[in-house]
């Protein structure tokens, strides 16, 4: 089912954002176990294989968007890039696993880096990474932004990290199969106030110099 909408105010309107939130808990415990088979010496096709098996076994036979399962230099890849490389995770390693789960007709979508290791670096992407989600959410509370406006916040933000922010877009809409619904160009193209609950933050920041990256996503409301 695509919902159809004219304007996203009637889009959110439309929306149970209860069963937008119960689908997001549902995503999380897909993620955390997907995230529970990730070991060292495992190949990132590996992890794949058993993500679909996961989907299965939780009743997912829809996704608006491939799982994506990065280790090692390829945390540096958007989901726009294709790894050329299968890497194993090595002993003392960084990884990053990004999920967008259908259930029923709504879309989930959830990210979350991890580390293998004592690797300062690595601890510190992630924490950032994390941090930035904070800071993200904590900005959209407050201040009541436009799309453009949280893009421009969130470059920044990574920046005085010491980060890139690498995505052309910092989130999208969420809710009844909204990819096919009213708008699909995501936040840094969205000159309208943003509602609570049917965005989600995406944010993906990469240290190029140590050749090592960090993904986390969930849900603005």
């Amino acid at each position: 089912m695509v919902f159809k909408a004219k304007s996203v105010d009637e889009y959110f309107l439309a929306q149970d954002l209860s069963l937008i939130e119960e689908t997001m808990s549902k995503s999380k415990i897909v993620l955390e176990e997907i995230i529970s088979k990730i070991k060292p010496g495992k190949k990132e096709s590996e992890i794949l294989a058993l993500t679909k098996e996961i989907y299965l076994d939780h009743g997912i036979h829809r996704s608006w968007h491939n799982p994506y399962i990065r280790f090692g230099a390829n945390t540096l890849l958007t989901y726009a890039d294709k790894a050329i490389e299968d890497l194993t995770l090595k002993e003392e390693d960084i990884a990053f696993v990004d999920i967008g789960p259908i259930f029923g007709d709504i879309e989930g979508d959830l990210g979350r880096t991890i580390c293998f290791g004592e690797n300062k670096l690595h601890k510190n992407i992630i924490e950032a990474s994390e941090s930035l989600f904070e800071e993200g959410l904590k900005f959209f509370k407050e201040k009541n932004p436009t799309g453009i406006e949280m893009q421009k916040y969130i470059e920044l933000s990574a920046n005085k990290m010491g980060y890139q922010f690498i995505l052309k877009s910092c989130g999208h809409l969420l809710g009844l199969f909204s990819h096919g619904a009213c708008w699909n160009k995501g936040i840094a193209e969205y000159d309208s106030k943003m509602q609570a609950g049917v965005w989600i933050l995406e944010i993906h920041i990469v240290d190029p110099k140590n050749r090592i990256g960090a993904f986390y996503e969930n849900l603005l409301c």
